[in-house]
């Protein structure tokens, strides 16, 4: 006992000397062929911590076969092991300690508390075979389920699309002895909402009351996001009286909820009708606006282009003392800087300073990133040298705007000295910096140099990820290797970026078992859908889209007008419209860009009365400039119309 004490105390003296620790130990116990378990027991949670930060595993894996060689092995020590490196995210140096104790002794598992960690750290890795090895070993070892181990499930089911898995553990949860509680609907809410099926998921409302429960003011203001969201304005108002029925009160959330979601829908009309209500010092029995629903009007104004109401809203936060946050002012500055207003927003910067909401690096950013983008570059370097006078340091997202603005140019020299000046300012690039630069050598053709900065990036630790592959993926579409392309894509749902080893040797290894695998979105289906559509390989492009909807990736407008645009071109007209039904089915709007490739493609088949329906339809929508409205009437000179159309 008084030997154990002494080695704690050593073992705490020398934590910042991994190497003496270790050997402390190791001479003291295991050399030393201490049999007493309690010995371990003290010092087990001091050495192993000390082992994990210095990556000195094959020693805690020592430690774990000495454990073994007990007469009556002490699994609840071994089980702390695991537990110790699952906390510390090494995952799979975790599961296999934890794989091979319960090879050794399937008769005794740990508790649920040590299942319920490793599920959640398996989750937070995205490793899902590991989820399924785990759920399949608690039923094996009956272990009693708690009502939280079920729902990290279901989580984990709904975060990888897996809705009606999801769906089916929640309701075997009573069978696993499990009642179902908040953050089970919750949790099982916000997936049907994330994935499109707001309207199903609210039998969710009614079985909560069959179970004996009421639906929290959460789980309400989840699918009134949802039904905002989907425009679906009405659904969204009924449930706002049923959480009253409910006697469930809308709080500021909920409007706030609804106003966010009515703003990215660009219904800002909307949005600003409740807001006013929101103002009329209860009256109406709604709660009052707070800063947060200020700076969501504020921002819903400033992404419409509607500055004068922005301006007169900033004025009466102003008066109100609301528009003292860094939060407001870089939501200010943005908008301003998204409309072109670059004295403006290099005034309200000054402005700042003198309210002692003192600019961030974000809100130097958002300067530098709109100069970049409308190529004033010295502009640029100006606010740069004026955001270091004041102490703010340029960070990673100041370096990338330069540096996308230069590359975008084909500035290279220029682009060479903010990577320089970035790498010796000891602000290293990551990988957002490194996917500019891959882009901007993929576009000019400079396939061998973009492979040694994939090697580069990999050997650094920063890895690939989707936006890499896609880069990759667009620049093989782009130089005709459409197959090797589509190839990759089927390959990133297994290997993840590891696919790209496809391409060559100087490929292989780009990943290793502890980097977080990048799966497919909807950018890489676009861009294999729009390469095989302009090779004219419509039946494989179509396969591929059915493969996007079986893998739950929702389409949009982007990928519907690719289609479109081919159909059309093609003089594939009915095909085209057949098209346009399944987008306005999917809930996704029609574009300018859908506008301008159904009036070509009616052009081109000299249907000119459709064309103009077509037209009078934008104009009633606002879409399009009037230049874009003549367009009609240069597509009929264009395919040699003839004035018979016109006559009486």
């Amino acid at each position: 006992m008084e030997k154990a004490k002494l080695l704690g105390k050593a073992l705490v003296k020398n934590s910042n000397n991994p190497q003496l620790a270790w050997m402390l130990f190791n001479r003291t116990l295991i050399v030393g062929k201490c049999n007493n378990i309690t010995s371990f027991r003290r010092t087990l949670p001091l050495i192993i911590p000390i082992l994990i930060r210095a990556n000195m595993f094959s020693e805690i894996d020592t430690l774990h076969h000495h454990l073994l060689l007990f007469p009556t092995p002490p699994h609840h020590l071994l089980y702390s092991i695991v537990k110790f490196l699952a906390n510390a995210d090494h995952l799979h140096k975790a599961f296999s300690h934890f794989q091979s104790i319960r090879t050794q002794f399937p008769h005794t598992p740990p508790s649920i508390i040590l299942y319920n960690l490793l599920v959640r750290t398996c989750l937070k890795q995205n490793c899902p075979n590991f989820v399924s090895w785990l759920y399949k070993d608690i039923i094996l070892s009956k272990v009693k389920f708690e009502t939280y181990t079920l729902n990290l499930l279901i989580d984990g089911l709904c975060d990888s699309g897996r809705l009606e898995d999801a769906r089916e553990l929640f309701d075997l949860m009573r069978a696993k002895g499990c009642e179902p509680n908040d953050y089970s609907f919750g949790i099982l809410a916000r997936g049907y909402c994330r994935y499109g099926l707001a309207l199903k998921g609210m039998e969710l409302l009614d079985l909560m009351k069959r179970m004996g429960s009421v639906p929290n003011i959460v789980i309400y203001n989840t699918f009134i996001a949802s039904f905002c969201k989907e425009g679906n304005n009405d659904e969204a108002e009924r449930l706002v009286e049923r959480m009253k029925e409910d006697d469930l009160a809308p709080n500021v959330v909920t409007f706030n909820t609804r106003i966010s979601a009515l703003c990215k829908s660009g219904k800002i009309l909307e949005a600003s009708r409740i807001f006013r209500d929101m103002q009329m010092d209860g009256e109406l029995g709604l709660p009052n606006p707070n800063a947060v629903t200020h700076n969501l009007m504020l921002d819903g104004f400033c992404r419409e282009g509607m500055l004068e109401e922005a301006k007169t809203l900033v004025l009466s936060m102003k008066r109100d003392g609301i528009f003292s946050s860094v939060d407001s002012y870089n939501i200010w500055l943005l908008g301003l800087v998204r409309n072109g207003k670059f004295l403006e927003a290099q005034a309200v910067l000054e402005e700042m300073a003198d309210d002692g909401a003192r600019p961030n690096a974000y809100s130097y950013n958002i300067l530098i990133d709109g100069l970049c983008k409308n190529d004033m570059f010295a502009d640029a370097r100006r606010v740069v040298d004026l955001m270091i006078t004041c102490g703010v340091s340029p960070d990673v997202a100041t370096y990338s705007a330069l540096l996308q603005g230069y590359c975008r140019k084909g500035k290279k020299v220029e682009a060479n000295k903010i990577l320089n000046e970035m790498i010796s300012g000891g602000c290293l690039p990551n990988t957002y910096t490194c996917n500019i630069l891959l882009h901007s050598l993929w576009r000019e053709g400079k396939i061998a140099e973009a492979e040694r900065l994939m090697q580069k990036m990999n050997e650094r630790g920063e890895g690939l990820d989707t936006v890499s592959c896609n880069i990759v993926i667009e620049g093989l579409c782009r130089s005709g290797k459409i197959d090797k392309a589509v190839e990759i894509v089927s390959e990133m749902w297994v290997h993840g970026s590891a696919s790209l080893g496809n391409l060559g040797n100087s490929y292989i290894g780009l990943v290793d078992e502890n980097r977080k695998i990048c799966l497919p979105d909807l950018i890489t289906y676009s861009t294999v859908i729009n390469g095989l559509c302009r090779d004219g390989r419509l039946d494989e492009a179509k396969k591929k889209f059915v493969e996007m909807l079986g893998r739950n990736l929702c389409p949009d407008s982007t990928v519907y007008n690719i289609f479109l645009h081919n159909l059309c071109k093609r003089g594939k007209i009915s095909s085209a419209f057949q098209v346009l039904k399944d987008m306005e089915r999917k809930g996704c709007n029609k574009t300018l860009e859908t506008y301008n490739c159904l009036i070509f493609g009616l052009g081109s088949t000299n249907q000119v009365f459709e064309m103009f329906g077509l037209m009078d339809e934008m104009k009633e929508r606002g879409l399009g400039s009037s230049d874009q409205h003549r367009m009609p009437l240069r597509l009929l000179s264009v395919f040699g119309v003839t004035r018979k159309y016109f006559t009486v």
